[in-house]
Parts: structure tokens; sequence; C-alpha cells
């Protein structure tokens, strides 16, 4: 590839820049202030770098990406976009994560104790008590 400003070069480059996008995110003040470059205590300059970057660089990169989806999508995927949008905003039920399914897999009543363990048969030979040895006791050990 081949970015120049040359104009006698135009007919060697690989690729042509048709779309450019820049989205200015720097009225944002976590964005702002992310990476700035400044001078420490003892007057070195450099840059301060915040736990921010990260989250600021994904939203510039969201902000981006809208910008550029309908410039650079084909056409089909903009209509089953449009379609999908459509039929999700005339249902009246929203699609939601089933939270439920997260509590009831951390409770002390799941799972079930009546539900048959297919591995316990194979591997119950790790709870005997002739390899007790194997098992260490910290409460023993002086630290």
């Amino acid at each position: 590839m081949l970015f120049t400003n040359k104009p006698g070069l135009r007919n060697r480059a690989i690729l042509k820049l048709k779309q450019m996008q820049r989205i200015q995110y720097g009225a944002d003040d976590e964005a702002y202030n992310c990476c700035i470059q400044m001078e420490d205590e003892q007057g070195y300059g450099g840059f301060g770098l915040t736990k921010n970057l990260v989250k600021a660089a994904g939203k510039a990169l969201t902000m981006n990406l809208q910008a550029m989806a309908p410039k650079i999508l084909p056409l089909w995927e903009l209509v089953r976009f449009f379609v999908v949008t459509v039929r999700s905003s005339m249902k009246k039920r929203k699609l939601l994560p089933l939270f439920t399914a997260v509590i009831l897999g951390n409770g002390k009543s799941y799972p079930v104790k009546t539900v048959r363990n297919p591995f316990k048969e194979q591997y119950d030979w790790l709870n005997d008590e002739c390899l007790s040895f194997v098992r260490l006791d910290f409460s023993k050990m002086a630290l």
C-alpha cells in the first residue's frame, strides 16, 4: 500500500482511499484526560495515561464504526439490519437475558441432589480414605 500526497505516484498505489471518517471525541473530559502530555515532579516531559484510556478508545471506535457502517456494508446487510430493527421495534415484548438462570445456578438448592452425577461412579476413588496421605492439612503447618 502506498500512502502519499505526490500526484506523480498515484499510478503506483495498490489501494485507493475512498472514504475517511474522523470523530472528534475530545469534548468529553474523560476522553481528553485519558492520554495527555505533561511534566512530572522532576520536570521531565512525558505522557500521562489513565485507566479511562481503554473505555475512551472503545467509545471512539464504536462511534467511528457506527458512522462508517452504512458506507461500507453491502446493501443486503443494510436491508437485513433495517428489517431486524423494524421487527424488534414492533414487538411489545423486548428480548432480555434470563437472569433467573444465573440466580438458580448459584443457589444452594442447585443442582438438585436427586440428579445422577455421571462422573461420581467413575472418579469416586478420589475421595477414598486410603488416599488421605495425598491431602495436605494446612492447619498443622507452621508458616
